[in-house]
């Protein structure tokens, strides 16, 4: 008939194929965890990629950005009862804030955009962290800047929950040396 095999393994054989588990288990996730940082770190570029053309577009056709006063504002992107997507900054006059709709409309993805807005109408990062735009930006003294929080949802080197006036270079660099993990359009 048919022999018998009997299984036999020691605790330490058991043990030692649970650490192997184990050690290839965390090395799977710290890839994941990697990679999905950095599918979050690009769709973030990717959105201040579209808003620079956007506001690229309009300087081109206006001869200026759009107005902040020196200020940081949050990007608000609404649907009106058409479907059509409504993109302002926030304290911006009426007439301004179609025709930048409008630019946005022909450059951007504004689907896209409209993924990444919170329930407050505020554009976002991957992470969930508004977005800010100035115009004449702090370090693009030419143009503006556009500033997302990045991973831990803080500005800058600090603890800050959004970008203030005060903000300077060092707030972002040292050394040439990123000390943050904002992502940034300068």
């Amino acid at each position: 008939m048919g022999k018998k095999v009997l299984c036999k393994f020691t605790l330490i054989e058991i043990l030692a194929v649970i650490a192997i588990i184990a050690i290839l288990a965390a090395i799977g996730f710290g890839s994941y965890s990697y990679a999905n940082s950095a599918a979050r770190e690009s769709a973030t570029q990717t959105i201040l990629k579209q808003l620079e053309v956007a506001l690229e577009s309009f300087k081109t056709e206006l001869g200026y950005y759009p107005s902040t006063k020196g200020d940081w504002h949050e990007i608000e992107i609404k649907k009106d009862s058409d479907g059509k997507l409504l993109i302002s900054l926030s304290g911006n006059a009426p007439n301004k804030q179609d025709r930048l709709s409008k630019i946005v409309a022909r450059t951007a993805d504004t689907e896209m955009l409209y993924r990444y807005t919170n329930s407050d109408d505020k554009l976002c990062d991957a992470w969930g962290g508004v977005i800010y735009y100035r115009s004449k930006g702090k370090i693009n003294k030419t143009s503006f800047d556009l500033v997302a929080p990045g991973n831990d949802g803080k500005f800058g080197k600090s603890n800050k929950a959004a970008p203030t006036n005060s903000w300077d270079i060092s707030e972002f660099k040292t050394g040439g040396d990123a000390i943050c993990d904002d992502i940034m359009n300068f």
